[in-house]
């Protein structure tokens, strides 16, 4: 894991690209996944003891890496989609509200002469980081009458507040209001807010009701309702109306 992390952190930053470029920002892992914390990157006496483990890497395994890269151009071991390698500086200009404590600078972003101080410190020591939004409660939450008015955009039939609670109640997306354990939802598609004692729901939940809801069928099943279909405005003259 040790000689090989740099190489699986690009396999996970390509697929956060791919991800969030196809489905959207608000799929990215950001909010999924923990920094790593590795104490030997920040330390002489850490940074001593990882070069010897470097050293029980199994023969057979090493040559293998060795004989593998030797036939890669440069370019492609040079490049942060192949492996991807950070290096950590202590910050010491004053702290940045807005900041998160670890940031990630790219390096089309850099001058020339900072690019020159980078790839001389990339030859001595490493440190994995990650890029991640800075916490805000609730985000990317829905409370339930925007979650039901976005489920009833998306489909050819009525669907309110009334039908959103009937669907959580039947698939038991959370507990019942005055359960003893609040805080046992579908975590996937709810989650309890200690705070307001509220209930949010993901983006992933209103997709899933208007995939279920989107038929008859479907509408009936999840909410235990017939579907009605929505109003239509006829505009063929000024005295007309809703049908």
């Amino acid at each position: 894991m040790l000689n090989l992390s740099g190489h699986a952190h690009a396999l996970l930053v390509n697929y956060e690209s791919e991800l969030t470029a196809q489905f959207g920002d608000n799929q990215s892992l950001a909010l999924r996944l923990r920094l790593p914390i590795f104490v030997g990157t920040f330390t002489p006496q850490g940074k001593q003891a990882l070069r010897r483990f470097r050293k029980t890497l199994p023969a057979d395994l090493r040559t293998f890496v060795t004989e593998y890269e030797s036939g890669l151009d440069e370019a492609v071991t040079a490049d942060p989609r192949y492996e991807f390698r950070l290096r950590a500086m202590v910050e010491l200009a004053p702290k940045d509200p807005d900041a998160v404590a670890m940031q990630f600078t790219h390096y089309a972003d850099m001058t020339d002469d900072e690019r020159a101080a980078v790839e001389e410190l990339g030859r001595r020591g490493q440190v994995i980081v990650r890029d991640r939004k800075q916490p805000v409660s609730g985000l990317g939450r829905l409370m339930p009458k925007p979650a039901a008015a976005e489920v009833e955009a998306g489909i050819p039939f009525v669907f309110n507040q009334s039908h959103f609670t009937a669907a959580w109640k039947r698939k038991e997306v959370r507990p019942p209001n005055g359960d003893p354990n609040p805080d046992r939802t579908n975590s996937d598609f709810c989650e309890y807010d200690e705070p307001t004692k509220s209930y949010r729901y993901t983006k992933a939940y209103v997709n899933h009701l208007i995939k279920k809801c989107g038929t008859t069928e479907g509408f009936k099943e999840t909410t235990g309702m017939t579907a009605r279909p929505k109003a239509t405005i006829s505009t063929s003259s000024p005295s007309s109306s809703a049908s």
